[in-house]
């Protein structure tokens, strides 16, 4: 029996979902020209999830209406740090994480 993994992924969305006000105010520390993401968890593979968000499938709006790609790597693979996960608490709490980090940084994310 396989043990089922868990990634944290993330989308780099276009710069109009800052014309949402709802996305615009979860994001008071916004620094101008910073990238806008969504950061998420699945037990699909990130680029399976991307493409249910794209399609309308247990989709987030922000994910779906403002999605360009899923994001790569940066050079130090700080946003897949710990991928992939084994239990989706772990997975979850990355997540969340990231979220927290990247918002830090002056990025826009949403996120659950």
């Amino acid at each position: 029996m396989s043990e089922t993994r868990y990634s944290v992924y993330v989308i780099n969305l276009s710069h109009d979902v800052l014309g949402e006000h709802k996305f615009r105010k979860a994001n008071p520390l916004y620094v101008e020209g910073q990238p806008c993401v969504y950061v998420g968890s699945t037990v699909c593979t990130p680029d399976e999830r991307f493409q249910q968000h794209k399609h309308g499938y247990k989709h987030n709006r922000y994910a779906k209406d403002y999605g360009v790609e899923l994001r790569q790597n940066d050079d130090n693979n700080a946003l897949t740090t710990g991928n992939p996960h084994t239990d989706r608490s772990a997975a979850e709490a990355r997540e969340q994480e990231l979220t927290d980090t990247l918002r830090k940084k002056g990025w826009a994310v949403w996120s659950h």
